[in-house]
């Protein structure tokens, strides 16, 4: 996705949630998450996820958001980030996800893939990969008012074609019960 585009998306999205849910922007408490992974172990290399992810960071800080920022990030660095991310969204009306980088649906489950993912088949998703409603279930735990999740996920499946039956892009990611305020899209959708 052109990083201009990306930013556009991204902010509409949030001016948009921010008065459709009544918040005053210059009140409310915002945390944000950004994730862009152009380099990957296994997998071909991307473009401008890390600079989509830095712009959208930039303008996130903009609008007042604290932004917790993970280029070419590991399994660890993003299971760490998700962690504070939920501490600090605890304290926070606003929580938004952004990720750009490698995404594969497999089996009805949406996955981002970290950079050090050896990713080689499909059944090495669920031991490398994180499922995107990991993103979703730190929200609700954290409780926030009002929660945005954008994944700009590459839509090829990268995975060699003998090795795999997952779907090309994304998939719709259910909203866990219980949670409020909460939209969840792939950017694919927006195109």
């Amino acid at each position: 996705m052109k990083t201009a585009i990306a930013r556009s998306i991204a902010a509409g999205m949030i001016v948009g949630a921010l008065l459709l849910a009544g918040l005053p922007a210059e009140a409310a408490r915002r945390v944000a998450l950004v994730i862009g992974n152009d380099t990957y172990a296994t997998l071909p290399t991307l473009n401008n996820a890390a600079t989509d992810a830095r712009g959208i960071a930039r303008k996130l800080k903009g609008l007042g958001f604290e932004v917790i920022l993970k280029i070419d990030a590991s399994r660890r660095h993003i299971g760490r980030a998700v962690v504070e991310f939920e501490n600090k969204l605890g304290k926070a009306e606003v929580g938004l996800v952004f990720y750009a980088g490698h995404g594969i649906q497999a089996g009805g489950e949406n996955y981002i893939i970290p950079s050090n993912a050896e990713i080689e088949v499909e059944d090495d998703l669920s031991f490398e990969g994180i499922k995107a409603s990991t993103f979703l279930h730190a929200m609700k735990r954290a409780g926030s008012r009002l929660n945005i999740v954008i994944m700009d996920a590459c839509r090829d499946n990268p995975l060699p074609k003998r090795s795999r039956s997952a779907t090309r892009g994304l998939t719709i990611t259910a909203v866990p019960a219980g949670i409020m305020g909460t939209a969840f899209s792939p950017a694919s959708f927006w195109r």
